[in-house]
């Protein structure tokens, strides 16, 4: 289940994550604060502090990013220098 939410300056994301594993049945209940750039900004900004783009997906679940229908850019980035 994911609920999702504006806050002032950010978006809020509730997950919970529900597991059968070894130990039984786990309910996990995870907050996401993401603050909100524009795309070129926040490419800007990682290229500036030594961070190289080498994934970008259109969602957490990492389905493939369409410039055209993603509402979100999840950007996996790793540093540089």
């Amino acid at each position: 289940m994911i609920q999702s939410l504006k806050e002032e300056k950010y978006w809020r994301e509730y997950w919970s994550i529900f597991r059968n594993g070894s130990e039984g049945f786990q309910k996990d209940d995870i907050v996401c604060d993401e603050f909100i750039y524009s795309p070129s900004l926040l490419v800007e900004a990682l290229q500036q502090t030594g961070f190289e783009i080498r994934e970008t997906y259109g969602d957490l679940l990492g389905n493939p990013f369409d410039e055209n229908e993603s509402w979100r850019r999840v950007l996996i980035c790793q540093k540089t220098s």
